[in-house]
C-alpha cells in the first residue's frame, strides 16, 4: 500500500461513512422529493445530514446549508449569486486563493487582490481598505491548501457587515483541523467539500446566511429550497453528515491535534536534518497541524520538485507539489510566489499533508520515518546529479 501524505488533495472515506452510505446506494424509491414512504425516509436521512453539516460550521439553522457536488461548485454558486446581486462591481480576493476562487472571481468581473507577507498572513489593512471601497464580494481562504496557514478572518467579516459587502469563506480545507464558526467569521457564504474530511467524493455544501442573495446555477426543480436544482445525492449527503460529525470531534480535540502535529513535526525534523538547505514555508505558529510545505534549496538554485515527486512515487510515497505540474516539470506555486518565495525555491517545494489517526489513510510513526528516509534518498540522488 502506498503511503498517502497528500491528504489536503483528498482523503479516503472512513468506514462509518461507507457503512452509512451503502444502504442508500441500492434503495428503491429513495428520492427525497417523492411523497411515498421511501421518499419520506430519504428526506429524513437527508435532513440528518444537513443538521450535521450545519453543526460542523456553527450555523444556526440547517436550512442555511445548500448541498452541491463539490467545493468548486459551492464557490461558483457564491460568486454567481453575488454578481447577480451586484452587477459590474469588483470582487476582492487574496493572492493565495485556490484556483477555483481565482477563476470564479476573474469570470465575475474586475478583481482586487490583497497581498500576504512571507509567512502567508493576509495584509489586514489592505483588505479593510478594499472593503471600504464597496466591492460586490470578498472571498478569502480560511486554511490554505498548500501551506496550511490559518487566516484570521473575523475582522474581515466584521468590516464586510459594516460596509454591507458580501463575504465568502473558502473553508474546504478546514474541517477536522480547526473549529469553524460562521457567526464568528461573519460570512454570508462558506464552501465545504466532503472528500477533504473523509467523506465521499462528489458532494459538497455552501452555507448561505439568511437573507444573503442566491441566484441558482442550475435551472430545474425546487430542490434545496429552489437554490440548487436536481435530485439530491442522498448517499453522498448521508456520508457527508457522518464525516462532519467526526470532523467536528477532531477539530475540538486538543489530543487529536497534538497527535497529528507530532507526526508532522517528526517528518519535518527528519527531513530538515537530512536535507541541508531545506526550508519550511508558512507561519509555523498559525498553520494546520497536519500540513508542512518544504522547499528543497540547493545553493540558491533549488531541486526539481517534479523529479523528486517521481522518485518518491516510485517508492510508493504520495505527496504533492501543490501546483500545476506535468510528468516532467513543475510550475512554481503561485501561492509560494505570492509569499515572496524565489522562483527556484518555489519550484522545488513539496507539500506533505497527513491524516488523523484511525482513518483509512493515516500513517504511523514508523511510516513517517520510512517517508522521511525516502525523501532524503531522493534529495541525495538529485543533489548528486545537480553537482555532477
Amino acid at each position: 500500500m502506498p503511503l498517502h501524505f497528500d491528504c489536503n488533495a483528498t482523503t479516503a472515506a472512513s468506514e462509518p461513512v461507507i457503512e452509512a452510505m451503502l444502504p442508500w446506494l441500492g434503495r428503491p424509491g429513495a428520492n427525497p422529493s417523492a411523497a411515498h414512504g421511501a421518499g419520506r425516509e430519504a428526506a429524513r436521512a437527508m435532513r440528518r445530514g444537513r443538521e450535521a453539516v450545519a453543526a460542523l460550521i456553527g450555523a444556526r439553522s440547517p436550512s442555511s446549508v445548500v448541498f452541491t457536488s463539490c467545493g468548486s461548485e459551492s464557490t461558483s454558486l457564491a460568486f454567481h449569486s453575488s454578481t447577480a446581486a451586484n452587477p459590474g462591481r469588483s470582487n476582492v480576493i487574496s493572492t493565495v486563493e485556490h484556483s477555483a476562487t481565482r477563476k470564479c472571481a476573474e469570470r465575475a468581473g474586475p478583481v482586487v487582490e490583497v497581498a500576504v507577507d512571507r509567512a502567508g498572513a493576509l495584509d489586514q489593512g489592505a483588505a479593510l481598505e478594499a472593503i471600504a471601497r464597496g466591492p460586490a464580494m470578498v472571498s478569502l481562504i480560511l486554511l490554505n491548501n498548500e501551506t496550511g496557514v490559518i487566516s484570521d478572518l473575523g475582522p474581515i467579516g466584521a468590516a464586510c457587515r459594516q460596509h454591507g459587502v458580501l463575504f465568502h469563506v473558502d473553508a474546504v480545507q478546514a474541517p477536522g483541523k480547526i473549529a469553524i464558526d460562521v457567526e464568528q467569521l461573519g460570512c454570508d457564504y462558506l464552501s465545504l467539500s466532503a472528500h477533504k474530511f473523509h467523506g465521499p467524493r462528489g458532494i459538497g455544501a455552501l452555507y448561505v446566511r439568511e437573507g444573503a442573495p442566491v441566484s441558482p446555477l442550475l435551472a430545474g426543480g425546487p430542490q434545496e429550497d429552489g437554490r440548487r436544482a436536481g435530485t439530491e445525492n442522498v448517499p453522498g449527503i448521508v456520508g457527508m453528515g457522518v464525516a462532519a460529525e467526526r470532523a467536528a470531534e477532531l477539530a475540538a480535540s486538543p489530543e487529536a491535534q497534538a497527535e497529528i502535529a507530532g507526526r508532522r513535526d517528526l517528518l519535518e525534523r527528519l527531513v530538515l536534518e537530512r536535507c541541508p538547505g531545506t526550508v519550511v514555508h508558512g507561519d509555523p505558529a498559525r498553520r494546520a497541524a497536519n500540513t508542512t510545505n518544504l522547499g528543497f534549496d540547493l545553493d540558491g538554485t533549488g531541486l526539481d520538485a517534479a523529479a523528486m515527486l517521481g522518485l518518491l512515487n516510485a517508492q510508493g510515497i504520495e505527496v504533492s507539489t501543490g501546483s500545476a505540474c506535468n510528468a516532467t516539470q513543475a510550475a512554481p506555486s503561485p501561492v509560494l510566489l505570492a509569499m515572496g518565495t524565489g522562483e527556484a525555491l518555489a519550484a522545488s517545494s513539496l507539500r506533505f499533508s497527513l491524516a488523523h489517526r484511525e482513518t483509512p489513510d493515516s500513517s504511523t510513526q514508523g511510516e513517517i520515518e520510512v517517508g522521511a528516509a525516502a525523501v532524503s534518498e531522493a534529495y541525495a540522488s538529485l543533489t548528486l546529479l545537480a553537482t555532477d
